[in-house]
């Protein structure tokens, strides 16, 4: 194909459009792929993996968007989904077929090219993709201004055979979920002048739990050419009392009220024997997740440690 001059003028910008075709390049290689067994169900069988977002497919014969919603594509008043670049709108297909993943138009290149072409990188199985750049120099409608073959990207993306591990995949992408270690409820509270006695209840729990502290939390990610699903939540919380003493508690616990008095906690509590300046109580969440994806499925564990410190003194019977 022949390369369009590009004037002098125009030097800088296109100097400044390889360097961002170089970004593009590192952003878009490793996550472009088709659909596969556990990609979304999708009316027209056309869906491209958008990173750890999701999918973004071509709409259904009912004009709603198939498979996960995705960044940049929106359902508007239930027709043709709307698909964007920032805060701008682009189609949602191009000419060629592709679908706009966020970056680019992904497709599949077919027919491949011949197996001894390069861009295999030495692979035998899996997919060559490419992927028409909407960046100012490659507009046609404004006149490119860098050649046409260095507007259309082009990658080997593998398959869901091609010896991922979809584990590993599982447990990065759970991990990017950002499940975190829980805020600590206790009675007596870790502030000045909270001092709790010998003998009396203590109560700990989870203060105002969500999907990252307790879960559920699910996470999925592009596995070649199927998606991975991790979904986890937390089984279990071992409370060390610095005693001592280690209790489990199989829920987020119950938070103390005034109201309570001198109550036992109903779900999570403990009672301290001896007096301690300060006591430090460790709450240890136990996370359980479940994956599956690309025919594979498993689970993973995860634990996550919080502490607070609390005081705990006697009770004096001062007499006259």
């Amino acid at each position: 194909m022949a390369r369009v001059p590009i004037p002098n003028a125009l030097r800088p910008l296109a100097a400044l459009a390889l360097s961002v075709l170089i970004v593009l390049v590192s952003a878009i290689t490793p996550a472009a792929a088709v659909m596969a067994t556990d990609a979304p169900e999708n009316d027209s069988g056309n869906c491209v993996p958008n990173g750890r977002n999701g999918w973004i497919c071509e709409g259904k014969e009912d004009g709603s968007p198939g498979g996960s919603p995705t960044e940049g594509t929106t359902p508007v008043n239930g027709s043709e989904p709307v698909c964007r670049e920032g805060a701008r709108e682009v189609p949602c297909k191009d000419s060629r077929g592709g679908l706009w993943n966020g970056e680019c138009y992904a497709s599949v290149v077919a027919p491949p090219p011949a197996k001894t072409d390069r861009i295999w990188e030495g692979h035998d199985d899996g997919f060559i993709m490419t992927c028409v750049l909407r960046i100012e120099a490659c507009d046609q409608s404004a006149g490119i201004h860098l050649p046409p073959e260095d507007c259309i990207l082009r990658w080997w993306a593998p398959s869901a055979e091609s010896g991922i591990d979809v584990e590993q995949i599982a447990r990065e992408a759970f991990a990017e979920a950002n499940p975190t270690k829980i805020p600590i409820g206790i009675v007596p509270e870790n502030q000045p002048g909270r001092v709790g006695l010998v003998g009396m209840p203590v109560w700990m729990w989870v203060h105002e739990p969500g999907i990252q502290t307790v879960g559920p939390l699910v996470a999925t990610a592009p596995a070649g050419t199927a998606t991975v699903t991790s979904t986890g939540r937390v089984a279990s919380i071992d409370w060390n009392m610095g005693d001592g003493t280690t209790v489990t508690c199989q829920g987020a616990g119950t938070p103390y009220q005034d109201s309570f008095g001198k109550k036992e906690s109903p779900d999570c509590g403990h009672r301290y024997e001896k007096q301690g300046n300060p006591y430090t109580v460790t709450a240890t969440s136990h996370w359980v997740v479940d994956w599956h994806g690309a025919g594979q499925s498993g689970t993973f564990t995860l634990d996550l440690t919080n502490e607070t410190q609390i005081v705990v003194g006697e009770a004096h019977v001062i007499t006259q």
